[in-house]
């Protein structure tokens, strides 16, 4: 869990940034990936690697052709010699860090089987449909009644006006809307339906936040261009 309050600072800070027309720094999103490669939970590690690459392109998009082919040449420079001069450290921080990529690879541990049955439950029986899954089976019990899925969770608890919000949600990535905002999105997304962290929890603020300014910006063309236009840099 340390990975993922760590994963949502970080993007909380670079809506902040974002939103108040500064410079996409690209260290808080390195940051955030080291630590979770030292934490080496397998979901942090994807996700704030994924933080990670898209703050990358998206700056790489908004430079020259000259100053692309400048920093990846600096970028493979520094890394050779980095990787050079900390072969060992960096060869135990792979084995520690991956060391459940390489016993477990993608297996999820589980939740495949929570995520079938509750899908089958809740397709198979209108009542759990529209009331919510009961989690009276020994599979949920298992695992302490977790769902391991944000989205799950949401219509536990909500049932078939969960689904009326997750249209909502999907309506924000049809609406005119600054890309990097829907990109930092689809990661919390990414982030919440690998365990159960949004959706009836106090830290949803950063969701409903970030819906609130792609559908304003959707409303608000000058202010969408504004955002747009603004320089990056590392």
């Amino acid at each position: 869990m340390v990975s993922f309050y760590a994963l949502l600072y970080t993007i909380y800070y670079y809506i902040e940034d974002f939103r108040w027309n500064k410079k996409v720094n690209i260290l808080p999103a390195l940051n955030c990936s080291v630590l979770a490669l030292l934490l080496v939970g397998r979901s942090g590690i994807i996700v704030s690697l994924l933080l990670l690459l898209f703050v990358f392109f998206y700056q790489f998009s908004f430079i020259s052709t000259f100053s692309k082919v400048k920093r990846i040449l600096i970028i493979t420079a520094v890394s050779g010699v980095f990787v050079y001069t900390n072969y060992q450290l960096l060869m135990q921080l792979y084995e520690s860090s991956f060391g459940r990529f390489i016993e477990l690879g993608v297996d999820m541990t589980g939740r495949e089987d929570i995520n079938q049955l509750y899908l089958s439950k809740m397709i198979g029986d209108p009542m759990a449909l529209i009331f919510g899954v009961s989690l009276n089976d020994p599979i949920f019990e298992r695992f302490d009644f977790n769902l391991h899925n944000s989205f799950f969770s949401a219509h536990y608890f909500w049932g078939i006006f969960s689904l009326i919000f997750f249209a909502i949600i999907l309506k924000c990535f049809f609406v005119k809307g600054n890309i990097f905002y829907k990109g930092l999105f689809v990661i919390l997304l990414i982030r919440g339906s690998t365990d159960q962290v949004f959706f009836i929890d106090f830290m949803d603020v950063i969701i409903y936040y970030l819906m609130f300014l792609i559908f304003n910006l959707g409303n608000n063309v000058d202010s969408d261009r504004t955002i747009n236009d603004k320089v990056v840099c590392v």
